[in-house]
């Protein structure tokens, strides 16, 4: 059995996939300890001809939302630990090392890890993204929350499993699954696990547009509601 398994969602993202995939078959782990399954929404494009050089497994989305893809690639993973990242992302040398080092405790459920730009992005970018980055460590530190970005994230298979895995949600299933799955074991930060994270998506609507709506839709899952569908990320062209 593989030690973990990465999920890997796409749709039409030729021009970012091979860069994703390089950078998972490049860790500081042996490649025999580990599986990257992509899970592909019927792109139309030449990503999934592009992602079979890299990935063991490539499937098609069969449930909605990219908590759907997320839970599809969980269901054929064999892995014992699953982690999950974005396909226009760029993992650490270390990404899995790091993974593997912390859910090896037994009362750790689950990992994430934050989420970083690249240097040549706006002061004004830089600066938010640290300081998200620097609350979320303190939230995770006093146990309040934990404010996860699934382009960094890894959990242990069976207890994920139990909890109906990802929500039918689509934005923010993986702060959803945070509040969920802390019930069930610990959910650890660890600063070292990062990924080069693209902003695209969030440009598209507008970054302040789009954190102000994240924050708000936080809320109402907080108090178990369904969060307003004004921003999806599946099946979007974010390149226009």
């Amino acid at each position: 059995m593989n030690v973990i398994s990465v999920i890997v969602p796409t749709y039409n993202e030729e021009k970012n996939i091979v860069n994703c995939l390089k950078s998972l078959n490049s860790q500081s782990i042996p490649r025999k300890d580990y599986e990257i399954i992509v899970v592909d929404g019927h792109s139309k494009d030449k990503t999934v001809s592009l992602a079979k050089k890299y990935a063991d497994k490539i499937i098609t989305q069969k449930t909605r939302w990219i908590a759907g893809a997320r839970n599809d690639g969980a269901v054929v993973a064999k892995g014992d630990i699953i982690a999950t990242t974005d396909a226009d992302c760029i993992a650490h040398k270390n990404w899995l090392e790091e993974i593997t080092n912390t859910l090896m405790k037994d009362n750790n459920i689950a990992v994430f890890g934050p989420v970083i730009l690249s240097s040549d992005a706006r002061f004004r970018d830089l600066t938010l993204f640290s300081l998200s980055n620097k609350i979320t460590y303190i939230l995770n530190k006093l146990n309040i929350l934990h404010p996860i970005f699934t382009s960094s994230f890894a959990f242990k298979k069976e207890p994920f499993l139990e909890i109906g895995g990802f929500s039918d949600i689509s934005i923010l299933e993986d702060f959803e699954i945070g509040l969920r799955i802390k019930k069930h074991g610990k959910v650890i930060f660890n600063e070292n696990m990062k990924v080069l994270y693209n902003l695209r998506r969030l440009k598209k609507q507008g970054l302040f547009t789009s954190i102000s709506i994240m924050h708000y839709n936080m809320l109402k899952i907080i108090f178990g509601f369904k969060p307003d569908e004004k921003i999806r990320y599946a099946k979007q062209n974010y390149d226009e």
